[in-house]
């Protein structure tokens, strides 16, 4: 697993990934419901402007974003009002151990590490947390879930005794997975 993470870092895999029609659509409807800027020019693969920075993101825009092989991922070029952040994260996480006693139960367990330590070390470029504020927005039960498995992977990691660093990966992963 490092070796792959090594070769291709998450900011790699971010520029090689398509944005699909259904994560368009659901960043799109988001704007519906709370603000969604384009932070930069949108374009497509030709260089043709297809979104003026500043321009609000709605459903609207959805079939013409969809029509087009974009120059750069849409998470790059867009930002959202309210966004997931490290700390609103912990807040989310601190949330699901409080109304989840097994949960809580099995991070408090934790051996050597405190999982929401971890979790505080995970680094989100602006496109990672505009991802997770879209899966938040628009699935919040599958925002809780990958919140969940972020915990869960950082408490098994840490009985296989892993390195802070790998924790943070591991945590990270289990977030996107």
């Amino acid at each position: 697993v490092n070796d792959v993470i090594d070769a291709m870092t998450l900011d790699t895999l971010q520029t090689k990934l398509p944005d699909d029609d259904h994560y368009v659509r659901q960043v799109t409807a988001m704007g519906d419901k709370k603000a969604v800027v384009a932070s930069e020019h949108i374009e497509n693969a030709d260089g043709v402007r297809l979104v003026r920075a500043g321009t609000l993101i709605g459903s609207a825009l959805a079939d013409k974003l969809v029509r087009h092989k974009l120059l750069k991922p849409l998470d790059s070029s867009l930002s959202a009002e309210e966004p997931v952040t490290v700390s609103t994260l912990l807040h989310d996480a601190k949330r699901l151990l409080s109304g989840e006693p097994c949960l809580a139960q099995i991070v408090e367990s934790a051996p050597h590490q405190e999982p929401l330590r971890v979790l505080a070390a995970v680094v989100l470029n602006e496109p990672l947390s505009f991802k997770l504020t879209v899966c938040r927005e628009q699935a919040p039960e599958k925002f809780d879930h990958m919140v969940r498995v972020a915990l869960a992977s950082v408490f098994l990691g840490d009985h296989l005794r892993l390195g802070d660093g790998e924790l943070v990966e591991l945590a990270t992963a289990g977030l996107f997975h």
